[in-house]
């Protein structure tokens, strides 16, 4: 079982940080998304949002992962008919296919907003040392 977990864990992670990076577009580009399109696909299907945004790899992800979980859902019901303490793992397996349902949802729906954004504007990051206090202020600044 602890693979499994890893596993899941990874892919959060991994959920989280490719949701960071923004819609990739070309100057020509003036296709606009609808943000709650993508999250009722995405709501429908595991991954559509995704690909409807043009996002395949987060979209395979996102089938991928649902999948597993509704695979491991329907085992466990199998395995565990009237056996109340073994319904413990079913539960796990549901509320993790639920938390990365909603991440998916949520996460086509930001990715649509985004789509349509110039990834070449600049990007500003720095280092302000304080002359009164022995402490440093880190910033970045996105320019769209």
């Amino acid at each position: 079982m602890r693979p499994f977990k890893f596993v899941i864990v990874v892919l959060f992670c991994f959920f989280t940080g490719a949701s960071v990076s923004i819609a990739e577009t070309s100057p020509q580009q003036a296709e606009v998304k609808s943000p709650t399109g993508a999250a009722v696909r995405s709501a429908l299907f595991p991954g559509w949002g995704q690909f409807y945004n043009r996002k395949p790899f987060k979209g395979t992800l996102f089938l991928c992962a649902e999948s597993l979980l509704l695979t491991q859902i329907v085992l466990e019901q199998r395995r565990t008919q009237d056996n109340a303490p073994s319904r413990r793992r079913e539960n796990t397996f549901i509320l993790w296919w639920t938390g990365i349902k909603l991440y998916g949802i949520i996460d086509a729906y930001i990715d649509a907003h985004l789509y349509g954004l110039n990834r070449n504007a600049p990007l500003a990051v720095g280092v302000i040392p304080s002359m009164e206090t022995d402490r440093i202020m880190l910033f970045y600044q996105f320019c769209f």
